[in-house]
Order: structure tokens, then C-alpha cells, then sequence
């Protein structure tokens, strides 16, 4: 993995948790990590557009994510999401 992806190890754990109670803090590390590759990449110009690319995409599916594990978490607390 090289540098540049560093940002894939966290997206990667949150992507595999199983636990969804687990899942939101891993999705935040996640989330963060991205936030910071592409803040960086706007301040050098470093990077591909390849990665940008699945930057975004990444982030996309790690909202579909949360909202899966949110709906999750609110049916077993007996209420219901929307």
C-alpha cells in the first residue's frame, strides 16, 4: 500500500465490520482520513486522478453505510427510521 492510499486500511475496517455498533466510529475514522487525503491533495496538487476519483467514491459508499447502520441501530432500539 503506498502512502498515497493510506486512507484504504480505515475505509477498508469499516467497510468489514460486522459489529454495527462499531461500524459509526469505524465509518467517522474512515471519513476523517479521506477528508484529510483530499485536503492534502488540493494544497500540493499530488495524487491521480484515479485516486481523487475513488476518494469520492469511497465517501459515497460510506454514507450509504452509515445510513444502513443507523436504520440498524434504530430498529433494535425499537423505533423506526425513516
Amino acid at each position: 500500500m503506498t502512502t498515497s492510499y493510506f486512507w484504504r486500511k480505515s475505509y477498508r475496517a469499516a467497510l468489514l465490520e460486522t459489529d454495527r455498533t462499531k461500524m459509526e466510529q469505524r465509518i467517522q475514522t474512515a471519513e476523517s482520513e479521506i477528508h484529510n487525503r483530499r485536503l492534502i491533495l488540493s494544497q500540493d496538487h499530488s495524487g491521480t486522478d484515479a485516486e481523487r476519483a475513488a476518494l469520492v467514491q469511497a465517501l459515497q459508499v460510506l454514507r450509504i453505510l452509515q445510513i444502513d447502520a443507523a436504520r440498524w441501530v434504530e430498529r433494535n432500539r425499537g423505533g423506526t427510521a425513516a
